[in-house]
């Protein structure tokens, strides 16, 4: 495989990865959407309470997500920069 079919299979991997994260992400942050606006028309304390124990829990998993994320996308990059690196060079191929 030459140098830049890795390169772009790595690219693609990348995409891959923080497009399904996003996803998830940006699910979580709809949740956490409606729960915000289930406490703005939470009607006493309990219900109030509850919605902020959620809200709790949402934020907990956004920050995770987050962090995986970053986590992913980091790895990633190391990968796409060691290409090559201590390699013998060829001469002869197309790149």
């Amino acid at each position: 495989m030459k140098k830049s079919e890795l390169k772009q299979l790595i690219k693609e991997e990348i995409v891959s990865i923080l497009s399904e994260e996003s996803s998830t992400l940006d699910k979580v942050k709809a949740e956490i959407a409606k729960n915000l606006e289930m406490y703005k028309n939470a009607e006493g304390e309990a219900a109030k309470k509850e919605a902020v124990e959620m809200l709790k829990k949402l934020n907990a998993e956004k920050k995770r997500l987050e962090a995986e994320r970053d986590e992913a996308s980091e790895k990633e990059m190391e990968a796409a920069l060691s290409i090559g690196v201590d390699q013998e060079l060829d001469y002869d191929s197309e790149d």
